[in-house]
């Protein structure tokens, strides 16, 4: 089982590749279903969709092409009072 610490580490990285990172803080934290590996790779996609206030982000994997995705977690990262949030061109 993936721990939840690794899920957070998982979005760090990501928000830091945007920009964001430090000047955001996770919140509406949802745990869906936990990620089991039973001996087997999986396919993990890390998602960020850009909102107003900062990212809407989401965990998903799947055991190979074919199979269904499986949703593991939602939040939002949004900007810390006074820091401004990191933008992408699409």
């Amino acid at each position: 089982v993936l721990p939840g610490t690794a899920y957070l580490e998982l979005a760090d990285a990501a928000l830091c590749a945007v920009g964001g990172g430090r000047s955001l803080d996770i919140v509406d934290l949802s745990f869906e279903r936990p990620m089991t590996f039973a001996g087997r790779a999986r396919q993990v996609s890390l998602r960020l969709d850009p909102r107003p206030d900062g990212w809407a982000l989401s965990v998903s994997s799947r055991p190979g092409p074919g199979h269904e995705r499986i949703e593991h977690l939602h939040a939002r990262a949004v900007a810390r009072a006074g820091m401004p949030v990191a933008s992408v061109a699409a």
